[in-house]
């Protein structure tokens, strides 16, 4: 994949599939700022086409919704993370928070509550599927990618909307320890708490599929546009009229 203009909002998600493939997970793209446990623990936290991942073990495959109505405004007002589309960092200049510096994070404790039992585990190992190529981002916002090889999911947590796993998982999404033992936590406002709240996401841990990487070697993914570029749409005029020439025999 090669830079490009501003990363386009159509393609500013992390789970895609093919063509060939259009029902299974086949690439990943990890935006820069977005997956904070990448590095260190091979995890990244999705909520968009969560339709696209395996099956858990002993699980069907089963279309739930992505999203619940609107959360009361109180709940979480002022909690914070990057949201995954896209891995673009919210400002947290006091204008653009609702909340006032050193303001304490109030859950409401009827609007956050386990989900129903369900039959179908949660949590666990995945079912066999396919190697999944994963690609980072470069550069923030630059349709600019670097190969990071063939991996398999070895983990998988669903998280239901509002319940208190998920809000477990969104404060601790963004916490960091600096070197003297501090707990940091970026911030985020009120809409994309509540927002986060009420959608269904996903913990998935990847590791690298060394097998897949010797027998299939380099992944070889690119977009349907940069085809099209090629082909001319990204010829400047003199370029294309060059090739006229030669091919009328001007």
């Amino acid at each position: 994949m090669r830079d490009s203009e501003t990363f386009p909002d159509s393609h500013s998600i992390t789970l895609h599939s093919s063509a060939d493939q259009p029902d299974s997970l086949v690439w990943v793209l990890l935006f820069q700022g977005a997956n904070p446990k990448w590095d260190s623990d091979g995890v990244i936290f999705v909520k968009s086409k969560l339709d696209l991942l395996p099956s858990l073990c002993s699980a069907p495959q089963i279309d739930l919704p992505d999203s619940l109505p609107t959360l009361p405004k109180s709940l979480g007002e002022g909690q914070h993370d990057v949201d995954e589309d896209g891995g673009v960092p919210l400002s947290t200049s006091n204008e653009d928070l609702s909340i006032q510096p050193g303001a304490q994070v109030s859950i409401n404790p009827v609007a956050a509550t386990q989900p129903k039992h369900s039959k179908f585990p949660q949590e666990g190992a995945p079912v066999d599927h396919s190697s999944i190529a994963i690609f980072a981002q470069k550069h923030r916002r630059l349709r600019s990618f670097k190969i990071l090889g063939w991996h398999h999911i070895s983990r998988l947590h669903l998280l239901e909307p509002r319940s208190t796993e998920l809000v477990q998982m969104l404060q601790k999404k963004w916490e960091t320890v600096n070197k003297y033992g501090k707990v940091q936590t970026r911030g985020r406002d009120a809409d994309k708490w509540k927002s986060s709240m009420a959608r269904r996401w996903a913990i998935v841990k990847f590791e690298k599929d060394e097998q897949a990487t010797e027998t299939l070697g380099e992944p070889n993914i690119k977009r349907l546009e940069d085809d099209e570029a090629q082909r001319g749409a990204g010829k400047s005029v003199n370029e294309m009229l060059a090739e006229m020439r030669l091919e009328g025999g001007i």
